[in-house]
């Protein structure tokens, strides 16, 4: 994306004697929009003469064309001055990959980055518009600066600033990746402020969510923090006793051989068990958003991962369908495809790390027992999806033992 402009005027330089009016239509392709892809813009950098004058033709009749339906639909918009409202909803699951995904989503050319990652605002008891729009863009920006947080190989959490310059040939659209909404907001209110929005949700097997939760949530402790989600930190133990105190308010008679009864968890009534609990409502919950009527799309964590472990060229096939169902075109995930750095998802290295040393012995049968629990509803979401069946991280424990 970066060299078009400087191509285009190199070739426009060379010709300007002879082929001025060559040069002219070059300019106005290329102001025109970057959106022909690098086939183009390398041949018409290297033509000269009547094949030159051929191209740039083309190129301005071709992005005229196309630019009607590479266009996502226009954003919502709210405040004084006005901004962006997403046009796309982040929802979650927690610890499932939403904020790889929120980054990946950003560097599509007609994207801009909230200033504000996961604002959690539909979380709140009041909500407006107005209020809501304050993490967005100003609508005509076409810059955005969002503050980027992420896990260092230390343990500890970083942060920096992405900053994105997007494309004019289109209005820009943003999202909100805010991770808590797919199990704590009602679709309803999440569509009330953003009636054209649509919801995108992660799901990763459950057993390992739940542990990638718990272990979040022993960094905050080692890092000091007082409160660990809804848990203060301090009641935060070893993962073995964090999952059987939940399944004893899931079961008071659960034992040793597993008796639980995880029907017992329902989108009306649930005992409060922040690593057990989301896993177990995936499938009511996809059902409860899928039926307001707005379009909702799953994904799922494990498919994610192996395509970000193939490469950008295997990750932007794999990211197409969805961002065709977004509104965006596909080919224009020029920052993706050129990036030089290897693709790193926190999941990802994650697993990789627990895959090369082993879960302890408790933590092991732990997750086994967590597999027993999810069997069920890990094969009614299977059906929802319309699946055969899910990854095969769903039913093992990554590790030798």
């Amino acid at each position: 994306m970066s060299r078009e402009p400087r191509d285009l005027h190199r070739s426009r330089a060379a010709s300007s004697t002879t082929y001025s009016t060559v040069g002219l239509l070059l300019v106005g392709a290329g102001l025109l929009g970057w959106c022909l892809g690098p086939a183009v813009v390398v041949a018409t950098a290297k033509a000269s003469g009547t094949e030159l004058t051929s191209i740039a033709k083309i190129a301005l009749v071709t992005t005229h064309e196309r630019k009607t339906h590479r266009c996502a639909p226009a954003s919502d918009v709210a405040g004084r001055p006005a901004r962006l409202l997403p046009s796309i909803l982040l929802i979650g699951e927690r610890k499932c990959g939403t904020s790889s995904l929120a980054r990946y989503l950003a560097m599509h050319s007609h994207v801009l980055p909230p200033e504000t990652k996961e604002p959690a605002y539909l979380n709140r008891p009041q909500t407006s518009r107005s209020a809501y729009a304050l993490h967005f863009p100003l609508v005509g920006a076409l810059q955005s600066c969002m503050n980027w947080f992420e896990l260092a190989k230390t343990g500890r959490i970083t942060s920096e600033p992405v900053c994105k310059v997007a494309a004019s040939d289109c209005p820009p659209l943003t999202f909100d990746a805010s991770a808590g909404y797919f199990s704590e907001v009602p679709p309803h209110v999440a569509f009330s402020l953003v009636p054209r929005a649509r919801a995108l949700v992660l799901l990763r097997a459950p057993h390992l969510r739940a542990l990638s939760h718990w272990r979040m949530h022993m960094r905050f402790k080692r890092e000091g923090r007082r409160r660990c989600g809804t848990l203060s930190c301090d009641s935060v133990t070893n993962f073995s006793h964090q999952i059987d105190g939940e399944l004893k308010r899931l079961a008071p008679g659960h034992g040793a051989k597993g008796s639980y009864a995880p029907q017992t968890c329902t989108l009306a009534r649930c005992p409060y068990t922040p690593y057990i609990g989301p896993g177990l409502l995936y499938e009511p919950r996809v059902a409860l958003w899928t039926a307001h009527g707005n379009p909702l799309k799953v994904l799922l964590t494990e498919e994610l991962d192996e395509a970000t472990a193939k490469g950008p060229r295997a990750l932007a096939d794999y990211l197409a369908p969805t961002l065709q169902w977004c509104g965006l075109e596909p080919s224009l995930m020029g920052p993706l495809l050129n990036m030089r750095e290897p693709l790193r998802s926190n999941v990802a290295s994650w697993v990789a790390v627990t895959a090369a040393e082993g879960p302890p012995a408790a933590t092991h049968a732990t997750l086994q027992l967590l597999l027993r629990l999810y069997e069920q509803s890990n094969h009614v979401l299977a059906q929802r999806l319309g699946r055969s069946s899910l990854p095969k991280e769903w039913a093992s424990i990554p590790g030798k033992r």
